[in-house]
């Protein structure tokens, strides 16, 4: 197979880079002009089956890029029927992170009989779901072949098409290598046949792309460049045809040069803007953590301070209570009497130091005595102050 097919490889060169927007739209073209099939032009009724593409002379056309750089540049030639009009080109949408999807190849070839159509579509990156990272921008689907990408255009493009047949294409699929990065690359590619009613035209609708496998640490990241999407009225159309038109594409040097030199500056912003997000994330997590740790500081100084104020208050107040016992000791030695507490009332009585022992009777008079075993009915026997 001859290189000259690789026009998408500029994108392929970001793939392991690159992010783009979650709410990028699987249905290629926005411009309904573009995008009508052109066996819906008026005047057509039932449709002769179309000759095959391959009888007529082939031209060089030129794939424009009206936008990109400030001046229309040639993104790329190829090899399309003589008798065929064209229309579209490249744009750009520089909104997305994702570099890779900067790019909308939005292109139409129509054969003269209107019976024919080829058209150039974007492609995607995403992230495989399930293997995604947060810091990759590129949008997580649950698609994991060619094949069901295929199949998710031709459901949005074409609600209620009927899938004919699908077939893997090796021989187009980019080859497998080891990124730069450490990433293991693989390629894949297939075509999806469908039907569907376009007025009273019966179209078959061939739709072919290849994909870019990236997996690094679990990560899963895929890209498709271009999906290829050649219809016909009322016939099937040839996969020959798209092989040839593949075969014949080739990128303008000057124009993926431009590409490379504005990609890998965006890809740099990207990371930049990544790398200050993540130092403000950090310097806001450590403001937290001092913050948290501040206040937990002021906590425990509060807590010791409260601490050692009780130790001193205890300290006082056990030193008060020791000089009132000192004090009453003296008392109580001058007066030869001792200190009883009576429960009763809350006070105290005080009796000679000559007796061992105080009652309370049950008419509330006080009994001194040496006698261990007199206890009254009714009586309470006091406790000494200590």
């Amino acid at each position: 197979m001859r290189d000259s097919i690789r026009f998408p490889s500029v994108i392929l060169v970001l793939m392991a880079l690159t992010g783009c927007d979650a709410g990028t739209a699987l249905a290629p073209a926005s411009d309904k002009a573009a995008t009508d099939l052109a066996v819906n032009e008026p005047g057509l009724t039932e449709p002769a089956r179309a000759e095959p593409a391959a009888t007529a002379d082939e031209v060089e056309t030129q794939i424009l890029d009206e936008q990109g750089f400030g001046a229309p540049m040639i993104a790329a030639r190829a090899q399309i029927p003589g008798d065929w009009r064209t229309q579209g080109g490249v744009t750009w949408d520089r909104r997305p992170e994702c570099v890779a999807n900067h790019q909308r190849l939005h292109w139409l070839a129509v054969s003269s009989d209107n019976q024919q159509a080829l058209e150039l579509m974007p492609g995607l990156t995403w992230q495989v779901q399930g293997t995604d990272i947060q810091m990759n921008p590129c949008p997580p689907l649950a698609i994991r072949s060619t094949q069901e990408f295929l199949q998710v255009i031709a459901g949005q493009r074409y609600p209620g098409a009927r899938v004919l047949s699908y077939r893997d294409r090796p021989e187009l699929a980019p080859p497998s290598r080891q990124a730069e990065n450490g990433a293991r690359v693989s390629g894949a590619a297939g075509e999806l046949l469908i039907a569907y009613r376009s007025g009273a035209a019966e179209v078959h609708e061939l739709l072919t792309t290849s994909v870019m496998i990236s997996e690094l640490q679990g990560n899963v990241l895929v890209s498709s460049p271009i999906v290829y999407a050649y219809r016909v009225a009322g016939g099937n159309p040839d996969p020959a045809f798209v092989d040839r038109f593949i075969n014949s594409m080739k990128a303008d040097p000057q124009w993926l040069a431009q590409t490379q030199q504005v990609s890998s500056e965006l890809i740099a912003q990207v990371a930049e803007r990544q790398r200050r997000g993540i130092a403000v994330w950090h310097a806001n997590q450590m403001a937290r953590i001092n913050a948290n740790g501040a206040a937990d500081r002021a906590q425990i100084r509060a807590q010791t301070n409260r601490e050692v104020a009780q130790i001193y208050s205890n300290t006082w107040n056990n030193s008060q209570a020791t000089d009132g016992r000192i004090q009453r000791r003296t008392l109580e030695s001058i007066g030869g009497y001792n200190t009883y507490a009576d429960p009763a009332n809350g006070g105290v009585v005080r009796e000679s130091i000559e007796q061992d022992r105080v009652l309370r009777t049950q008419d509330g008079n006080y009994i001194s005595t040496n006698d261990p075993y007199l206890n009254p009915a009714g009586s309470q026997e006091l406790q000494r102050v200590p």
